[in-house]
């Protein structure tokens, strides 16, 4: 028996809002974590980032509860210059890129 080929569904696409941070320690230590199981690219290294529901400008972020989180590790550190989203446009995600110091 011939068999022709069926039309299969749409793929869903699902966008990712995604703010990498380029973490640069006193020492010139660049900070990296590993991906968690169970999503794309799993056990992989990657700078640390904040995924969003929608796009979200660097005062939001800044402000959010995940970003506090972040930001708690790293002790004795103070961040000095920041890349706005709209200077990191080149990226399929959001950059945000910072020069640590000595607190």
């Amino acid at each position: 028996m011939l068999q022709y080929p069926v039309k299969q569904g749409k793929i869903k696409v699902t966008n990712r809002y995604l703010s990498f941070f380029l973490i640069e320690l006193p020492d010139g230590t660049i900070l990296l974590e590993r991906r968690p199981a169970g999503d794309i690219w799993q056990g992989l290294y990657q700078f640390p980032l904040l995924e969003t529901q929608a796009d979200t400008s660097w005062e939001e972020l800044s402000k959010s509860d995940e970003y506090q989180e972040l930001m708690s590790l790293l002790t004795d550190v103070t961040f000095t210059s920041v890349v706005p989203q709209e200077k990191a446009a080149s990226f399929d995600s959001s950059l945000v890129a910072c020069e640590a110091i000595s607190a």
